[in-house]
């Protein structure tokens, strides 16, 4: 009786993934993987039983989930206001005022000009 070596038993893994945007993903197959499971039987017999399994593996990577909005420091520098800052000092107010009616001047003369 004489023995020989043959592949009995075959696994197929199918590697899939969910691919495009998360409102509507498509499933795409991306490769196979066999896996061959080899044993030695008597050759005499004639009869040899054959197995096949197939396993679908999902490798698909979401990402990271997002985090909360950031928080937003508003915060303006201390001349920002500079030419129009009023001061509460007796003469820096009155600059400070004088400097701002000269500008709402300029600004309403040249309005009225335009009409």
């Amino acid at each position: 009786a004489t023995s020989c070596a043959l592949s009995l038993e075959l696994e197929m893994q199918i590697l899939w993934a969910n691919l495009g945007p998360l409102a509507n993903p498509q499933a795409a197959v991306l490769g196979a993987r066999f896996q061959y499971q080899r044993q030695e039987i008597q050759c005499s017999t004639g009869r040899a039983s054959l197995q096949t399994s197939v396993t679908f593996i999902e490798t698909t990577r979401y990402p990271p989930a997002p985090r909360d909005q950031p928080a937003i420091d508003q915060k303006l520098p201390f001349d920002f206001f500079y030419p129009f800052k009023v001061i509460n000092s007796g003469a820096g107010s009155m600059f400070a005022g004088s400097m701002l009616g000269s500008v709402c001047t300029v600004l309403l003369t040249g309005l009225l000009s335009h009409r």
